[in-house]
């Protein structure tokens, strides 16, 4: 198994929901599998987030954990981040503005 430090994904709609469980749990899994640290979800295209969205946040969150990886957030909206507040699942994610973001906090 090889290790990665960062593995990145890219919901394909501008709505992460349950039409989005396969693909997100699949890469999750993956990634996991292949012993990477961090996964970042970049949500930059993403403009609303149902609460089956807010699921499959709660779920990848979980099995990275379990795992010993964090699931990181980048690019997130400002609706996204108000459905995430009200729920108060914004303190489970470190948060940042960009990959490259990401990247440059973790060199300093």
């Amino acid at each position: 198994m090889s290790t990665q430090i960062l593995k990145i994904y890219q919901p394909a709609t501008h709505l992460l929901s349950a039409a989005d469980s396969d693909d997100l749990k699949g890469w999750v899994h993956a990634s996991l599998q292949q012993g990477v640290h961090t996964l970042l979800l970049d949500l930059r295209n993403v403009l609303f987030m149902d609460s089956r969205g807010l699921a499959l946040l709660l779920v990848a969150h979980k099995q990275a954990k379990k795992m010993g990886a964090t699931l990181a957030l980048c690019g997130v909206q400002e609706q996204v981040l108000m459905v995430l507040k009200l729920s108060n699942l914004h303190q489970l994610f470190p948060m940042y503005s960009s990959p490259e973001d990401y990247q440059t906090s973790v060199a300093s």
